[in-house]
């Protein structure tokens, strides 16, 4: 490779690089934690007796270590360039030429915004590499090109599976261009489809068809063959496409200084289109703040969800359950809930959707309020979700957490095993595991010692029981703990149920537990005891809040919007009056 090819792939990498750590890091965190892959001498050798089993280890070997960013964002990176550099080698072989580093950029910029997908894993362009890599073997060697051309057949199919199918096409497609020649790549065609159909018979392999399926449909799925597919043939028409414009553009004798620059100048803003189109849409922005909000919650870092989420004006329920949840974990839930722009319970628990990403939702916002049993429950759902492997690390976390709470420590300890095993959480393992003799050292752990199981312990994941009264089981059982008390509260406050805040209320005033109230739920007591002095008087309300109330109610009937938005928009008379959510 010249020195300035070097230098143009060089920049290309560092970009790449750059682009994805920016926009992938947390879509790759949420890959490692959705996979458990516990590497082995045994597990390595056995992959190599399947076909496609190579390309399998290899990607769940680096997506163990997706958890370290920076390495995450140079792997794809590398992975991405060395598909453009085995694209432009092979344009370069059916005719050199200058615009042919224009067109290379064309296959990386479809990788990139691939990448960003949650759907689609690293395997996929493991594969693809190693496809261009053979293919560009093949066609340096002119003597015997069939032998080494099946040769090639028979290694892309056992190290990288059904992606032979594409190997077959594109060497009959370029030894048509390149050599001019179809007999050799119409053997090695039927080769490889033989290969392709011997895989799916044989090996229990998805067939390479499923990949024409539409995009959705594959977030349905929870293995990733199909996503895969759908890329590998995308990208090998590409590929062939535009392999055979470089073959056109040999005809046009571009004599002509003009014509020359106009060849170069049309291609290169369709590479700019294309890179344009090939940048985060809307919905890879949303993807990456969900992301992003999952990163920050297993690293506990609330005050950051809370600050990112400060002043926006429109939050959908998921980020909302994260920022409720980092309020609770900052003991405000109750007294700044209304800072942020609620849209009914299900900012609080969010509805469950059968989906991995949801069930770890739910799994975290009840171990933070404290219901063990339904939190494991979860924790279990998300395992049986996860991608591939035995599970998710992350999930076992909870469950080993959980464990430890119901007292349960040889379970605990069979968690631990496979965790040690896991280099992005063997200090985590190695920690938890002194807790399973050491009952002190157990209490004093920020994450479970303030945490015990409860009377009411039972599996909730499936019952008919309202989330509501589910919140109210657990006042009792963490008696020394105002998290269920204040989630309860705020999901009759968001739900504006004022007869079961007021059922609340009155049951709880003689808890010294619930005293002194937030100041949300002091707000609605003004609202719904506003002719009870007396209650008032026995639920401790703030002057100020009752003065506060009385300016609220003259500004209400002045219709002094815009006063009422500024001074009183953090509060619940504002959400009761004036939010669009109405109870179902």
């Amino acid at each position: 490779m010249k020195w300035k090819s070097l230098i143009f792939w060089i920049v290309v990498f560092v970009c790449i690089s750059y682009y994805f750590f920016f926009y992938a890091s947390y879509t790759f965190d949420v890959q490692e934690e959705m996979q458990l892959f516990i590497p082995s001498w045994t597990l390595l050798m056995s992959s190599f007796t399947h076909p496609g089993g190579c390309v399998q280890w290899l990607g769940m070997f680096s997506i163990q270590y997706f958890g370290f960013s920076l390495f995450a964002a140079l792997l794809n990176a590398l992975l991405v360039t060395a598909v453009g550099i085995c694209s432009y080698y092979l344009y370069q072989k059916n005719h050199a030429s200058g615009y042919n580093y224009l067109l290379a950029l064309v296959l990386p910029l479809s990788l990139c915004k691939t990448h960003l997908k949650l759907d689609y894993l690293i395997d996929g362009t493991y594969a693809f590499v190693l496809m261009g890599i053979v293919l560009c073997l093949v066609f340096i060697i002119y003597q015997k090109k069939y032998l080494f051309g099946l040769f090639g057949a028979l290694f892309v199919f056992w190290f990288a599976g059904q992606i032979v199918f594409i190997y077959g096409l594109l060497f009959f497609l370029l030894g048509l261009l390149i050599w001019k020649s179809y007999k050799e790549g119409l053997l090695v065609l039927v080769v490889s489809f033989v290969l392709g159909w011997i895989g799916c018979r044989f090996a229990l392999q998805a067939p390479l068809t499923e990949g024409f399926a539409d995009e959705d449909f594959f977030r349905t799925l929870l293995q990733p063959d199909g996503y895969i597919y759908y890329v590998w043939i995308r990208l090998g028409i590409m590929l062939a496409v535009l392999s055979i414009l470089v073959w056109a553009l040999h005809f046009i004798q571009i004599k002509n200084k003009f014509v020359n620059i106009a060849v170069y100048l049309i291609l290169g803003l369709g590479v700019l289109f294309w890179g344009k189109i090939s940048m985060p849409d809307e919905n890879d922005l949303q993807n990456r703040m969900m992301d992003s909000l999952n990163y920050l919650t297993k690293r506990q870092r609330w005050s950051t969800i809370l600050n990112m989420h400060q002043g926006r004006q429109h939050l959908g329920v998921v980020s909302l359950n994260y920022v409720n949840m980092a309020l609770s974990q900052e003991q405000q839930l109750g007294d700044r809930l209304f800072e942020y722009p609620q849209r009914g319970p299900l900012g609080l628990i969010v509805s469950y959707n059968l989906t991995y990403y949801i069930s770890i939702v739910l799994s975290d916002v009840y171990y933070t309020i404290g219901d063990v049993a339904t939190a494991e429950s979860y924790a279990i759902e998300a395992q049986t979700l996860a991608r591939r492997g035995e599970g998710s690390p992350r999930a076992m976390q909870r469950m080993v957490q959980t464990s430890l709470i119901r007292g349960d420590k040889s379970m605990a300890g069979k968690y631990l095993e496979i965790l040690k095993q896991l280099p992005m959480y063997r200090q985590w393992a190695e920690r938890y595991e002194t807790y399973l003799t050491d009952e002190a050292a157990m209490r004093k752990d920020k994450e479970i010692g303030d945490r015990v199981a409860g009377q009411h312990s039972q599996d909730n994941l499936l019952t008919l029981i309202p989330t509501d009264e589910l919140l109210k089981l657990h006042l009792t059982d963490t008696s020394n703990q105002r998290t269920p008390f204040e989630y309860a509260g705020c999901y009759y406050l968001l739900d504006k149920d004022l007869d079961m805040m007021r059922q609340l209320l009155e049951s709880t005033k003689d808890n010294p537990n619930c005293s002194p109230l937030p100041k949300h739920f002091q707000e609605a007591a003004v609202l719904i005891f506003v002719k009870e002095p007396e209650m008032l008087d026995a639920l401790h309300i703030d002057k100020q809040i009752i003065s506060d109330f009385a300016d609220f109610t003259r500004m209400v009937r002045n219709n002094n919007r815009m006063d009422l938005n500024k001074q009183f928009g953090a509060t619940f008379w504002h959400y009761y009056y004036f939010n669009p959510y109405k109870r179902q």
